[in-house]
């Protein structure tokens, strides 16, 4: 993956995470603006009785938080690129918990493509299965 991707990615996660994180703080914040305006308005008008309340239903102001003002120029910066983004899907064979016995590791070896071998360690055929993945060019895992 070029590096040009990767940092597109990252990017693009950053504003996701901003996203979710706005709107979060937007729960926390709204019922603690209704709660508070609730409290102001029942000491306003001195001519309602201690039964009962007058409320006014005031609309909550929008915040705007500083670090928006960059979401916006994030997204058009992505949108603007003229490369063409494209992956390719990738497959990993693991071959896991070798190191019982060397017939099945041999047959492994032998496979036509990339392959790891995952290989417990401390067993009987353990270091002898990591030294021929080693010799053949194999991924060893422990």
């Amino acid at each position: 993956m070029k590096k040009s991707q990767r940092e597109i990615i990252n990017i693009t996660a950053l504003v996701i995470i901003l996203v979710i994180a706005f709107s979060i703080s937007n729960l926390f914040n709204k019922p603690i603006k209704e709660e508070n305006s609730l409290r102001n308005t029942q000491n306003v008008n001195p001519n309602t009785t201690t039964n009962e309340v007058e409320l006014e239903v005031k609309e909550p102001e929008e915040t705007t938080y500083d670090s928006e003002q960059y979401t916006d120029l994030i997204v058009n910066d992505l949108a603007s690129l003229e490369e063409e983004i494209s992956f390719s899907p990738k497959v990993a064979f693991i071959i896991d918990d070798l190191g019982y016995e060397t017939e099945v590791a041999k047959k492994m070896m032998e496979l036509e493509f990339p392959i790891a071998l995952s290989i417990l360690p401390f067993l009987q055929y353990s270091e002898f299965i990591a030294e021929e993945g080693r010799k053949n060019n194999r991924e060893i895992m422990l």
